[in-house]
């Protein structure tokens, strides 16, 4: 009996220390991912995620959901769920499907699915309609989608690459039409989503039609501050992270076990100006302020040589670029001064603020903090701007609160950072009389006969050239002022190994081959 007894006591006391060791899936911290026989990364990631309805989460971050077609890191166009396509006339395009492809359910991606998750995204997103020019869509056969367009679009398939198309399972989705479970065809399937936290969890999906992925899981912490996740990575609490701040670089690359590498981006830093009203409506006024504005001199002090000077709005080498722009707005406050004077605002009692008609120039910049490089960037210009007699108060506020007061109105400038990996998108949403993000309302009928006209152009060099012919006249107009191309710096332990970056990228594009090894 006794026996039996200490028997028992040993089973329990085993069954008690396992369970004190279990772990809870999504809660596997850095450390932990290295010692456990499970491939995790454990990424910190800068924004809390709040929607799983986010092409970019579904595609570029989590690798849950696939597109027909993708862009690659050297901005070819490549097969994805369409193992091929062709163009039937002026207006028609067909996409063949790959064979043996099925979602995350076990169904078989079919062109019907295709279709309904092609019509979901152009109503939900009216600019993607614009962009696509799409007048049907429908299923040719299984495997055949056919899509029309209402006037000639040779841009179509560089538009269905982007993550606004992404592809779900009908499942998907609630009887209402909406996202419920992302059920997609990638190599990673959705496990978890914390709703509190805004920790996304995904696993590696074992029946993928490509490559396996060279994880079993990645989870997506939220770490909103930058000098947290560079501590957090430091400490060994995350593996993998993104968007450090540039001043901890040079630091963090001295950590034993860290490795930090930067990557020019195609994403600019711009400041957006509200052309409806004074003193941004008088172009005078927008020329001043483009030469007050020390550029190199913002990329050297400010983000610690992580980025690029620009007056254009793309990488200079990229082959849209036209880097003849970059001679105009060089750097001057004595011109700058000047136009201020001839556009008629002067400091006439000698404090040191300028003003027109009784009324000071006082204007206030917004911009948010989570791209690290932006709040500092607003305080230098907010120091340039004073030295040619411009009084500029800096506001630091939510991305969603800086467009609501664009959207009423009430603003004058907002220091942005934007993507321009896709030039065209890039300058009808920017520049175009009815892009999204015109905010300043510029309107040239020539820039919107261009755009028109290049999206008819099959020849890509052509339509560069039509591409720089765009940039010189907005460049020009500026109604928005570019300062800086980006530096991505992505940091990682130094058993994370296989990361390939993608400059493609709306923030951080994950790649499906990262993996990590044993740590010691």
């Amino acid at each position: 009996m006794l026996r039996r007894y200490l028997l028992l006591v040993v089973i329990l006391g085993g069954l008690i220390l396992a369970g004190c060791g279990k772990q809870e899936p999504g809660t596997t911290t850095g450390n932990q991912a290295g010692k456990n026989a499970d491939r995790i990364l454990v990424i910190g990631s800068r924004d809390p995620i709040r929607t799983l309805d986010d092409g970019f989460l579904l595609v570029e971050k989590t690798h849950i959901a696939e597109t027909l077609l993708r862009m690659s890191e050297d901005y070819r166009l490549e097969p994805l769920l369409a193992a091929g396509w062709k163009q039937v006339d002026a207006n028609t395009w067909e996409f063949t499907l790959r064979d043996g492809v099925k979602f995350h359910d076990g169904s078989a991606l079919t062109a019907a699915a295709v279709v309904q998750a092609l019509e979901r995204a152009l109503g939900n997103n009216p600019r993607s309609k614009d962009l696509t020019k799409i007048a049907s869509l429908n299923a040719a056969d299984e495997k055949t989608l056919r899509v029309v367009t209402a006037k000639p679009n040779m841009l179509l398939p560089e538009a269905l690459a982007g993550a606004d198309f992404c592809v779900l399972s009908p499942a998907s989705y609630n009887d209402r039409g909406e996202l419920v479970r992302p059920i997609g065809t990638g190599p990673f399937r959705f496990a978890s989503w914390d709703q509190a936290t805004g920790q996304v969890t995904v696993e590696r999906n074992p029946d993928y039609w490509g490559p396996a992925a060279g994880l079993d899981k990645m989870v997506f912490r939220p770490i909103p501050d930058a000098n947290t996740r560079a501590l957090a990575l430091e400490k060994g609490e995350i593996d993998f992270t993104f968007d450090l701040p540039y001043g901890e670089i040079a630091r963090l690359q001295k950590v034993p076990g860290v490795r930090v590498e930067l990557y020019s981006e195609p994403r600019i830093y711009r400041l957006e100006m509200n052309m409806s009203r004074a003193p941004f409506s008088d172009f005078k006024v927008r020329e001043a302020l483009n030469y007050a504005i020390d550029r190199a001199g913002i990329v050297k002090s400010v983000l610690h040589g992580c980025g690029d000077a620009t007056i254009g709005p793309f990488m200079h080498d990229t082959p849209w670029c036209n880097r003849d722009v970059e001679y105009m707005y060089r750097y001057d406050p004595e011109k700058a001064r000047s136009l201020f004077d001839e556009a008629g605002w002067v400091d006439k009692d000698g404090d040191g603020i300028r003003e027109k008609n009784g009324r000071p120039f006082a204007i206030t910049i917004m911009t948010w903090a989570s791209r690290p490089g932006m709040p500092p960037m607003a305080e230098a210009l907010q120091a340039q701007f004073r030295e040619v007699g411009i009084k500029a108060q800096v506001q630091i506020l939510e991305y969603g609160a800086i467009y609501d007061r664009v959207k009423q109105g009430d603003w004058d400038m907002v220091l942005a950072s934007f993507q321009t990996s896709d030039p065209h998108r890039y300058l009808a949403s920017v520049y175009g009389s009815k892009g999204s993000q015109n905010v300043a309302k510029y309107k040239n009928k020539l820039v919107d006969s261009l755009i028109d006209e290049a999206a008819a152009t099959a020849d890509p060099d052509k339509r560069y050239g039509i591409y720089r012919e765009i940039q010189t006249i907005v460049t020009k107009d500026t109604p928005v002022i570019n300062i800086a191309c980006y530096r991505m710096a992505v940091g990682m332990r130094d058993y994370v190994k296989g990361f390939k970056f993608n400059p493609n990228a709306h923030d951080l594009h994950t790649n499906p081959e990262i993996t990590v090894e044993k740590r010691p």
